[in-house]
């Protein structure tokens, strides 16, 4: 599975605890907010773009990245 965001903010806890397993944020992401994929199991991979300036204290917090 695939997911595709879009936007420029990802609030925080919003994939926490999910089995969400490959990410692909958008060019015009600015900020992920704290915990936003806390105790993801799943986590493989994240492609994070150039642009974003902000990433939250433990965004990737007992993860697999």
């Amino acid at each position: 599975e695939r997911i595709v965001i879009n936007g420029e903010k990802i609030e925080g806890k919003v994939f926490a605890g999910s089995a969400v397993k490959n990410i692909v944020l958008p060019s015009t992401l600015k900020r992920l907010e704290t915990e936003t994929f806390w105790c993801c199991k799943n986590l493989r991979s994240v492609e994070i773009p150039n642009g974003v300036e902000y990433i939250g204290w433990r965004c990737f917090w007992d993860s697999k990245i």
